[in-house]
């Protein structure tokens, strides 16, 4: 328990430092090194904007990732973001959910923590959402507004409220 709360301290600690000193294109060796220091598994030239928020228990990011202002994880569930994914500005992604509740307090439902995968060279376009547990594709592109809820093949462009494949993609 101590450990947890020590880990959610320097979560906290590395995102008040990051959000209020190291915002914008600039400084991205020091965000890896405190991102590193908060417990993130953290490739080779991650480029991380900011501000990012998160409070997931199990974050991985791959060699050659790039990560827009804005970008929140909700939840204590798995990202896993491969090797070479884009992501937007003001993007969302949620790895907690409750099972629904009896019908007086369909809040009260046990909470599940879910896992979000970015397949290698996918992107993840701006102010779009991503609700696990979820697996976007490889090479895939998620439009901008888009709400992710149900998981994607390769090279696929997908889109809407649901998400659903509009089309895929060629080489």
């Amino acid at each position: 328990m101590k450990n947890t709360r020590f880990s959610r301290m320097k979560m906290r600690f590395f995102q008040w430092i990051l959000n209020s000193f190291l915002c914008g294109t600039h400084f991205y060796g020091i965000k890896r090194a405190l991102m590193k220091w908060a417990g993130v598994k953290l490739g080779k030239n991650v480029q991380i904007v900011g501000p990012f928020r998160f409070d997931a228990s199990d974050i991985s990011i791959d060699d050659n990732c790039w990560i827009g202002k804005n970008f929140e994880i909700n939840g204590h569930g798995r990202v896993h973001l491969e090797k070479g994914v884009g992501i937007a500005p003001n993007t969302r992604f949620y790895t907690g959910k409750h099972v629904m509740g009896p019908s007086y307090a369909r809040h009260e439902g046990e909470g599940v923590s879910t896992e979000i995968y970015v397949r290698e060279g996918a992107m993840v376009s701006a102010d779009s959402i991503v609700i696990g547990p979820v697996d976007i594709g490889r090479g895939s592109v998620v439009m901008v507004g888009s709400c992710v809820t149900k998981s994607c093949g390769e090279n696929v462009m997908i889109g809407g409220v649901p998400a659903k494949v509009i089309k895929a993609i060629e080489e």
